[in-house]
This record gives C-alpha cells, structure tokens and sequence, in this order.
C-alpha cells in the first residue's frame, strides 16, 4: 500500500501534464529527421493547442487565484516559447538554404 505522500509525489496537475504533452508535440517540431513541412505542421498544432490553452484553461485559473499553478505554468511555457523560436529559427535557415521564398502578404 502507497503512503499519502508518495502519492502527492505521483500526482501531476492535470494542466502541467496537458503541458508536457504539448512539449511532445513541440519535440516531434525539433526532430530533424521530419521532413519540413511535418515539422511546420507540429508546430502550428503546438501553436493552436498553447493558444487555447490560454483561451481556456489559463483564464479560469487566474479567476480562480492558483498562484502557484500559475507561476509553474508560465514557467514550462517560457523554456517551451524558447524552444519554438529556436525551432522556427532552425525551419527558416532551412527555406532560406533551399531557396523557398518566405512570402509576405504584401507580395
């Protein structure tokens, strides 16, 4: 039988985990052996599972004043933030280097 504080060692806030699954969507993004556009699509799915997130998740906890979730939650998204603008960084080098013209809307 588990002892209550192994327990709590166990237990992984149902946001911190959501979280680090989309850190696993973010490393399938770094992974070189994709092929580009897979790896664009990771990202945008990173993307769009951050921003609702934010829409949804992060509102409600702010309402709800859990400080310390939150500071723990804008934590893990800051290493992940950096982690895509190292990654997008990376994807440009590599349009750049094949000579794919990064269009603006202008043009």
């Amino acid at each position: 039988m588990m002892h209550a504080s192994h327990i709590d060692t166990l237990w992984v806030d149902r946001d911190l985990s959501w979280l680090q699954f989309n850190a696993r969507v973010l490393q399938e993004a770094l992974d070189e052996s994709y092929p580009f556009v897979e790896r664009m699509r990771f990202l945008g799915i990173h993307s769009n599972n951050l921003d609702e997130f934010y829409r949804v998740r992060y509102a409600q906890l702010l309402h709800e004043g859990s400080a310390e979730l939150i500071q723990a939650i804008d934590e893990e998204v800051a290493v992940q933030s950096a982690l895509v603008d190292k990654g997008l960084t990376a994807l440009m080098q590599s349009m750049n280097q094949a000579q794919v013209n990064n269009l603006q809307p202008d043009d």
